[in-house]
């Protein structure tokens, strides 16, 4: 149908006709209808509209007579709207009814559902045609927000790298995006069919369930768990998933929905990992134990060469230094002369003095007592010595007497313990210090050795104490699968405590 412009000479014929049509045009129209209504001619132009259409569009009465439909009608809907037209010209009588978009005066698209049909010509007016329309405005807004969001859930949902899956609150599968479905290796209208404990391994079922009982319908969803799925061909794999609870408008539980990872290469991967830290703590045991090994061995080495010094400072040396104070005092007992005597009185008091530090010497490298009673025994000769030496008065506490160190171990710790009481004659400025041998706890051994003297702060300078050093102490005690640790507080005293394993 072609559309002609509406000029002078129609406006005025439409002013006349409009006087005939009024009386026929009342029947069918209401400024006080709540639809917007349109009277059109033959040629869709607008003879007569309501109230409700101007405010619809937002023009006055005279200015929506001055248009024609085409004109208040969306471009892009105006073929179909002349279709339409066309096609109940051609048949009278014809409700006809669509949906199509308007242009507001404000230049915004307005929706309307249109009911138009053809009122036929009478005796007093030719026919027309008269369209009811019902604003749908905000109708086509939601339906189109509603488009963008499902595409966009879509887009999502079908992009996600992880499988996704809603399920009905009986278990039927219902949703899905393609990672689910390539993971299972189904086809869509095959996995429609199944529920999710269909494609569950079933010494999985129970604890699933009590999943969904005691956490996905008490709470609104689980905590992330692991279970299996089978595939299509039957292989099974691992997954993990969270599940979510979904409700309808009157908050009944209506379905549940999860995100689901295929952990396949992670488990492989943990499985890579485990066997790996197995082989290095396997390695590390060895090491360790090759370490403590080579520790006991050099603690042995050395105890051996002490015992061979000590034994030739007491068996050889000694000997032949008691052999010569015999010989000095015979030659004293001759009655020599004064130029003889006097400095032979002087050698025999010389003689004296390192026969005995011979036989301290000896002592000290090799305390028969560690060998013969013990670590108990040791320690409490060890005070002894101590006292008689520098007077460092040692009270030495042994809650259990029987002490199941191995050799070295035991030999290590008394040397440890006669370091740290020289350190507390040495550093500490007090003239007391106490020993305590701690009953086994789990197979370890612990010694404490305690002073209240003056402390310290610095770490390295109490490194540099001693001769064997308390860093010394701490590497060898590592090495024997022990440890040995300090606290020192300025003015406060020092607690050492050195742990030892018993076998």
């Amino acid at each position: 149908m072609t559309f002609r412009p509406i000029g002078s000479t129609f406006l005025g014929m439409q002013r006349t006709l409009a006087k005939h049509f009024d009386k026929a045009i009342i029947r069918y129209m209401s400024d006080k209808a709540p639809v917007p209504v349109v009277v059109a001619d033959s040629r869709a132009r607008i003879i007569r509209v309501n109230k409700a259409m101007c405010q619809f569009l937002g023009y006055s009465q005279q200015a929506l007579m001055r248009k024609s439909v085409p004109d208040i009608t969306f471009p892009d809907d105006r073929d179909n709207t002349a279709q339409v037209l066309k096609d109940i010209w051609t048949a009278a009588g014809v409700v006809r009814r669509l949906e199509k978009r308007y242009v507001h005066k404000s230049g915004r698209i307005v929706w309307g559902e249109v009911s138009v049909r053809v009122v036929p010509e009478s005796l007093n007016s030719p026919a027309f045609t008269i369209a009811h329309i019902l604003d749908i405005t905000a109708r086509k807004k939601a339906e189109i927000a509603l488009k963008v969001s499902e595409a966009r859930y879509r887009q999502l949902h079908e992009g996600m790298m992880d499988a996704f899956v809603s399920v009905s609150m009986d278990g039927r599968l219902q949703d899905f995006n393609h990672v689910y479905l390539e993971m299972l290796g189904y086809e869509r209208d095959e996995i429609l069919t199944k529920t999710y404990r269909d494609i569950t391994p079933v010494k999985w079922h129970a604890r699933e369930a009590a999943i969904v009982r005691n956490q996905v319908l008490a709470r609104g969803y689980s905590d992330i768990y692991e279970k299996e799925y089978r595939r299509k061909d039957g292989t099974i794999f691992p997954v993990e998933l969270r599940t979510l609870l979904l409700r309808d408008d009157a908050g009944k539980p209506e379905g549940m929905w999860a995100m689901v990872r295929d952990v396949t290469a992670r488990k492989r991967l943990e499985q890579s990992l485990l066997k790996t830290n197995v082989e290095l703590e396997r390695k590390v045991r060895e090491r360790t134990l090759k370490l403590r090994k080579l520790a006991g061995d050099l603690t042995q080495a050395e105890h051996k060469e002490r015992r061979r010094i000590a034994y030739v400072l007491h068996e050889d040396i000694q000997q032949r230094l008691v052999a010569l104070r015999y010989q000095v005092e015979a030659i004293i007992q001759g009655n020599p002369p004064e130029t003889t005597l006097v400095p032979a009185r002087r050698m025999l008091g010389e003689l004296e003095h390192i026969v005995q530090m011979t036989r301290s010497l000896s002592s000290d490298l090799r305390p028969p007592v560690l060998y013969e009673l013990g670590l108990k025994s040791a320690l409490d000769w060890l005070a002894g010595d101590l006292k008689q030496k520098f007077g460092l008065e040692v009270e030495v506490r042994a809650k259990d007497s029987k002490c199941h160190l191995s050799d070295d171990l035991r030999i290590f710790a008394f040397e440890a313990v006669r370091e740290l009481l020289l350190n507390v004659v040495k550093h500490a400025g007090v003239k007391r210090a106490s020993v305590q041998v701690n009953p086994c706890v789990r197979g370890y051994r612990m010694i404490t050795v305690k002073d209240k003297g003056g402390g310290f702060v610095s770490k390295r300078s109490l490194e540099s104490r001693g001769a064997l050093g308390l860093f010394s102490i701490h590497e060898r005690a590592s090495a024997f699968g022990g440890s040995f640790k300090v606290s020192s507080e300025r003015g406060k005293g020092t607690v050492c405590t050195l742990t030892l394993p018993e076998s």
